[in-house]
């Protein structure tokens, strides 16, 4: 009788233990579930905050590039050209760079390569960022026209530069929303 008294109680303490780590297991999962849920909703949330600051990016580009710039006849010229350069560097410091590590853990399969592709776009678009922003920060103090034409000079060929990174850049952005 003690025997099976304590097999009994044996046996139900066993499938009390086996209920809880069933019960413990489930709800792990539920919140490991919810943890994925809430970081792919971040990361996405994140993708269209970068795309939306992109087509500012995109905005102040296109009306950098509608200025005729040097040589202009307008009065002033220098001075709409210095505040359409400010306008340029200060809309495309302002995006949020996207962690391609962040989106490698988020998708299991990545046939494009897209997260390779994005580290390589974050690495460019600060590089050249770093760039318009220093010539953009000489200005101010370029001593005569010509220092300040010469700056614009080089500012031009940065946005040359910058424009590609963009185009390569919005490719990349379009392609990881479609994921």
């Amino acid at each position: 009788m003690k025997k099976s008294f304590f097999r009994n109680i044996s046996m139900i303490a066993a499938s009390i233990l086996l209920v809880g780590a069933v019960g413990f297991g489930f709800f792990t999962s539920i919140k490991l579930q919810q943890y994925a849920e809430t970081e792919k909703n971040f990361f996405t949330q994140s993708v269209l905050d970068q795309s939306s600051s992109l087509n500012r990016v995109v905005f102040a580009m296109e009306e950098y590039s509608a200025y005729p710039g040097h040589g202009s006849l307008e009065p002033g010229w220098m001075d709409k050209k210095l505040e359409l350069c400010r306008s340029l560097v200060s809309q495309a410091s302002i995006p949020p760079f996207i962690d391609p590590a962040t989106y490698s853990a988020l998708v299991t399969d990545d046939p494009l390569l897209l997260a390779g592709r994005l580290e390589e776009s974050n690495r460019k678009y600060r590089t050249v960022l770093e760039a318009l922003t220093g010539c953009y920060t000489r200005m101010p103090d370029a001593g005569n026209e010509s220092a300040m034409v010469s700056l614009f000079s080089e500012f031009d060929g940065l946005y040359r530069e910058f424009r590609a990174v963009v185009k390569e850049r919005s490719s990349v952005m379009t392609m990881i929303e479609s994921t």
